[in-house]
């Protein structure tokens, strides 16, 4: 939540009432005091039961800070006017808990088989194939290999993930 000028928060802490599927839920308040340009932060972490793609999505209800002792307030001593209206939905801020699945078929390994020191083990993933989109990561358990297990990596170009290991005399079992 932005404001105009800059705030302090003492007390409290307050919290943001928030609507997920119209269902009233809370967010704590987190962060941003007394910081030119720095938004108040409030995170309400989504729960498997959330689930809403076509109830609303995620609206603010009119006014819907909650103090809970605390103050908010400028420079000056002067309150927060936390006044507004509310945030409606539109159906474009929906909420998806459903879990993506990645099946066996959809990561390509290389160097499988008969392996022996030195040997090189590639796992690859393009999330594409199964319809995953907007993922930053993922996970790899290379303890099949003799490896550390998991492994997390990053997206490389063209969104396909590739990690790399080297079995090593250490890793024999």
């Amino acid at each position: 939540m932005e404001t105009d000028h800059v705030v302090f928060v003492a007390g409290g802490p307050p919290s943001i009432k928030i609507e997920v599927g119209g269902v009233e839920k809370t967010a704590a308040y987190v962060s941003g005091n007394g910081s030119s340009g720095t938004p108040l932060k409030f995170e309400y972490t989504i729960l498997s039961a959330d689930a809403d793609d076509t109830a609303g999505g995620i609206t603010l209800p009119e006014n819907p800070i909650v103090l809970n002792g605390a103050s908010i307030r400028d420079e000056a001593g002067n309150d927060l006017d936390a006044t507004f209206a509310a945030v409606t939905g539109e159906n474009s801020l929906v909420v998806d808990t459903t879990v993506p699945v990645v099946t066996d078929e959809s990561v390509t390994v290389t160097g499988s088989g008969a392996l022996n020191i030195n040997d090189v083990v590639t796992m690859s993933f393009n999330p594409a194939t199964v319809g995953i989109t907007d993922v930053a990561q993922v996970s790899f358990d290379m303890s099949e290999f003799g490896g550390t297990s998991p492994v997390v990596v990053d997206a490389a170009s063209g969104g396909v993930w590739q990690h790399t290991f080297t079995i090593q005399e250490a890793n024999v079992m």
